[in-house]
């Protein structure tokens, strides 16, 4: 549309066959001289923008939100590298749903093995209470019950530190110094 206007101006304004041609030069010249950089500015604009985008997504996702995925059209410049940063950007999502779904079955598992343990200990545990206020005389049976006493209180002490880095790794035992 814009050269044959050009040519229909130019075939208008002048009557001279030689003259025709030089002036249909000129103003192709000048019209591309003025086309050209406004077509390159506008390519240049949206090429910007589009890498902005990619830059602001990648400091999203370095922040940890990988909720808000590129919206790019196949036939933009930079469509590949907006995909490839979304397929980065689903991948990392899943991996921390994953590293998270892992971290809360552990705790589940560290919490049922413990409270598991706990239940015949502290049978354990009162029932050596109750043979220690028996009167026994043989001594090597008053070992045996001191044996177990200090094993069964060990082993409490074992599933309440089992209990607590469980908490700890998970951030919900709060700190007191």
């Amino acid at each position: 549309i814009f050269f044959g206007g050009l040519f229909f101006v130019t075939a208008i304004t002048t009557s001279n066959f030689g003259s025709f041609v030089c002036d249909f030069f000129f103003l192709l010249c000048l019209g591309m001289g003025i086309l050209l950089p406004v077509l390159y500015l506008r390519s240049y604009t949206g090429t910007l923008k589009q890498f902005e985008a990619i830059i602001d997504q990648v400091e999203r996702i370095r922040e940890g939100d990988f909720s808000h995925p590129l919206e790019f059209t196949e036939d933009q410049i930079l469509y590949p590298a907006a995909d490839s940063l979304n397929y980065v950007q689903n991948g990392m999502r899943r991996a921390v749903d994953e590293q998270v779904r892992s971290e809360k079955m552990k705790v589940e598992l560290i919490t049922n093995v413990s409270h598991d343990l706990k239940t015949p200990l502290t049978s354990i545990i009162n029932y050596v209470d109750l043979l220690k206020k028996q009167d026994i005389d043989n001594p090597k049976a008053q070992e045996y019950i001191e044996v177990l006493d200090r094993k069964s209180q060990r082993l409490k002490k074992l599933t309440e530190d089992l209990v607590e880095a469980s908490k700890a790794s998970t951030g919900s035992l709060s700190v007191h110094l």
